[in-house]
């Protein structure tokens, strides 16, 4: 079972702040805990229902002063038992949230765990430094996004309000303003995205958040349909880019390539079929091409698609023009780089 369920880290927060509000004389109410945790007041009246009756903890609410205090205050919480194994992953989660610093999910998700690190038995010690020093992350390259658009995006989010910005698409000098009802965002190679109904499309379009400006949060509430399920919606998709069509892929790897295929599960749906001089054959289904094409380039000479015939034509092609930007340089404007 494991150690760290919701309820228990918001236990020890709520222990933490009932304390400092006895402390101090400002008490916590539920509504207060339930902005600060991000949870539903009637969640927090479980988890001090729990606190008092299964737990024993002396908890009253003060109508005067409207909010919960501890009639004991020499009350402690039950131990909390930790192997030492669960501290370091503790403590790796907490390098690891370290790469959405400047996003909501950093704001919002870092506090919480430095106040469950905070609240650990006294008992429970260790030394950060040994983290720092023998483990290493490298974050994916990530678009720098305006911390007032990430607010701003997540606001909406979670009021289920639409939202009004400026959009961008790449390779486009001039942007156009779009109407969103945003139904949910999704974090992929380092970018996020936010997808709904698009009012100008009248349809479920996919927005980059770092492609958004001059975002406002409007007062047009919204109801996300109840036959919208976003896993059904992305299907056996193949990145970020979703599809109506299903596509049979074939891809094969030849012998220097194909280890490192081997060692990744590139597709939910994926097969591999072994060659004997060492190459593979990677199958899957996917509903889009674009990002399949991206990816079988970026394997060069190793990759060869079989199948479906549209993909193959449009690989050929971006290979065909690409191999026509590194012509022989017989012709005198065939220069090394464009000057800008």
């Amino acid at each position: 079972m494991a150690k760290y369920k919701p309820q228990q880290r918001r236990l020890i927060l709520i222990d933490r702040k009932i304390r400092e509000g006895t402390r101090f004389g400002v008490l916590p109410n539920s509504r207060l805990l339930a902005e600060q945790l991000e949870v539903s007041d009637k969640t927090i009246r479980r988890d001090i229902d729990h606190l008092r009756y299964d737990l024993g903890a002396p908890i009253e609410y003060d109508s005067r002063k409207h909010g919960f205090f501890y009639t004991e205050r020499n009350w402690q919480m039950p131990a909390m038992v930790m192997r030492e194994t669960d501290l370091y992953a503790v403590c790796i989660a907490e390098e690891v949230l370290k790469q959405y610093s400047g996003t909501p999910v950093y704001d919002s998700m870092y506090p919480m765990l430095e106040d469950l690190l905070r609240a650990l038995p006294e008992d429970v010690q260790m030394d950060p430094v040994w983290i720092n020093e023998r483990f290493t992350f490298f974050p994916q390259p990530a678009p720098v996004v305006d911390h007032q658009v990430w607010t701003q995006v997540f606001k909406a989010l979670r009021k289920e309000l639409s939202l009004e910005f400026d959009y961008t698409n790449p390779g486009y000098s001039h942007s156009y303003r779009r109407t969103l009802n945003p139904y949910h965002a999704v974090s992929h190679r380092g970018q996020w995205y936010v997808l709904g109904h698009c009012h100008y499309k009248k349809e479920i379009r996919v927005f980059a958040v770092s492609r958004m400006a001059n975002v406002v949060v409007t007062t047009n509430r919204f109801l996300i349909p109840n036959d919208f399920d976003f896993e059904a919606y992305a299907g056996k998709h193949f990145g970020i880019i979703f599809g109506d069509r299903e596509y049979n892929v074939e891809i094969h790897f030849d012998p220097s390539a194909a280890p490192y295929v081997r060692e990744q599960v590139w597709h939910e749906t994926q097969t591999i079929e072994e060659g004997e001089d060492g190459s593979a054959v990677l199958r899957f289904q996917t509903n889009h091409l674009l990002e399949v094409r991206r990816w079988v380039l970026s394997w060069g000479a190793g990759a060869k698609v079989c199948a479906p015939p549209e993909l193959r034509k449009a690989v050929r092609q971006d290979l065909k023009e690409a191999l026509n930007g590194y012509s022989d340089g017989e012709d005198p404007s065939d220069a090394i780089c464009p000057t800008p």
